[in-house]
């Protein structure tokens, strides 16, 4: 009699099919020793979960099993980078509330990663190490992926984000053109709420992201009329510097609502920005301030930065404020 498949245990037990009740469905099939279906399974929760630590231990046991050495060691590697992922994003909890959990979790993190990118950014936090001149890109990535099913609603009720109808209001006071000429760039796009004001006022939005579940969502919104049409044209998931030096004199209008608190250095991203700008563009941005010389870090762990500092990284980019 052929071995159940996964999807058929999960029926049997008359469950939902979840990232647990499949790798339930996984251990009893591995421990009736059909092997080939238990890693099938673990298989599919990894398309679902990628960081399911639970599932990458199971996953290397079941390849050593089967005898594929090479595999099971890449998935172990796997599995100390998302358990070291889940201590640090622990770590990152308990700043401010508890600081010797946070260092024992952040003494777990190191024993286990050594070089995992996260411990830096926990020591510039705990003011151990110099703020960085930016988040790492795994980091932010990461943490806003953990964000991206809540994002809107935080920043509406929580946050209570006025950012992107505030620099509506300014682009539409100062543009030279009709809105509905500008080509405007959304960095730092996140789920497409800081372009939103914008929606079916400007000719094209392009968005960028480096977290590819806010990048989804952005590219699930659409335009508030009767086309239903995306609300960007292209979107992509990269780091928005590099996207930007990619796209020499693009854009009439570069927007950055919220997005410049992973940043601490911010002289690179204006200079890439006004790269991307046509002659007369304006870049738009928002971003917390602080009256510390340099960066420093707000409750929420990201940058905040000097104006003073902020108009002097403009005037190294050649931009002028208006």
């Amino acid at each position: 009699m052929p071995a159940s498949s996964w999807s058929d245990v999960v029926r049997e037990l008359k469950l939902p099919e979840t990232p647990e009740t499949i790798l339930q469905a996984c251990l009893r099939l591995k421990a009736e020793g059909h092997l080939r279906e238990a890693l099938s399974g673990l298989e599919e929760v990894m398309r679902r979960d990628e960081r399911h630590v639970t599932a990458l231990r199971e996953m290397t046991g079941v390849l050593r099993q089967l005898a594929r050495p090479r595999e099971a060691e890449a998935v172990e590697r796997r599995r100390i980078a998302a358990e070291a992922d889940q201590i640090f994003l622990r770590a990152l909890q308990h700043i401010g509330e508890d600081g010797d959990v946070t260092q024992r979790y952040l003494a777990a993190c190191t024993r286990l990663a050594p070089g995992h990118e996260g411990i830096g950014f926990i020591e510039a936090l705990l003011g151990l190490a110099p703020p960085p001149a930016r988040i790492p890109e795994a980091i932010v990535s990461m943490l806003a992926d953990q964000q991206a099913a809540r994002y809107d609603w935080h920043s509406r009720t929580v946050w209570r984000c006025q950012s992107p109808q505030l620099l509506f209001d300014a682009v539409a006071a100062e543009a030279t053109e009709t809105l509905q000429d500008l080509e405007m760039a959304d960095i730092g796009c996140g789920t497409g709420l800081g372009a939103e004001p914008f929606a079916g006022r400007v000719m094209r939005i392009d968005g960028v992201d480096l977290a590819p579940q806010m990048v989804d969502r952005a590219f699930r919104r659409r335009l508030h009329d009767e086309s239903s049409q995306p609300l960007y044209v292209d979107l992509e998931v990269d780091n928005f510097v590099a996207w930007l030096r990619r796209r020499v004199e693009r854009y009439d209008l570069v927007l950055a609502a919220d997005a410049l608190e992973s940043i601490g250095a911010l002289e690179p991203v204006f200079v890439a920005a006004t790269a991307a700008l046509r002659p007369a563009g304006l870049l738009a941005f928002s971003y917390e301030t602080s009256q510390e010389p340099g960066p420093s870090f707000s409750p929420r762990h990201g940058f905040r930065h000097n104006p003073f500092m902020v108009r002097r990284a403009l005037s190294t980019a050649g931009l002028d404020i208006l």
